[in-house]
């Protein structure tokens, strides 16, 4: 595969992305926002993948700041991404702080996302359906049951 190529497309999947998130004129973050965004949740992905390590989280005194604990740590190991926590803006704020602080924030989206998941789960079972939707075969056992009690 071509890395001109790569670049194009990955520059079109950030764009998409970026648009997405901007609902109608929001600003856009900059480019270490993005990044910590990227690895927030590529580490969420991981985690959730794993039922032993989110419970593991979810079970912690504050699963926000675990979080983002983590991800400092996995940014601090990283040769590639060290850096980004050490630069700081023109008035010499660490950008470190506020990517902690950022991945506690995403980490509270990803957890509301999870919850709404979770809960469509459960609640999809209790909908009725609509016209023209197929019924389980228990749903048509008792449909035939109820018609064929004679009425009193």
């Amino acid at each position: 595969m071509d890395c001109q190529a790569v670049g194009e497309e990955g520059a079109a999947r950030k764009a998409g992305f970026l648009e997405q998130i901007n609902r109608g004129g929001l600003t856009y973050p900059s480019e270490m926002s993005y990044l910590v965004g990227l690895v927030a949740w590529n580490l969420y992905s991981q985690v959730n993948a794993c039922q032993e390590a989110l419970v593991f989280l979810l079970n912690s005194r504050f699963p926000p700041q675990v979080f983002a604990l983590a991800f400092i740590t996995l940014v601090q190991e990283s040769e590639d991404m060290e850096d980004l926590l050490k630069t700081n803006c023109n008035q010499k704020h660490a950008f470190g702080e506020l990517a902690e602080a950022l991945t506690r924030k995403l980490f509270n989206c990803f957890m509301k996302n999870l919850k709404n998941d979770i809960n469509s789960d459960i609640h999809q079972g209790k909908k009725r359906l609509s016209f023209g939707q197929n019924y389980s075969s228990s749903e048509v056992k008792k449909l035939q049951k109820l018609q064929s009690q004679s009425h009193k």
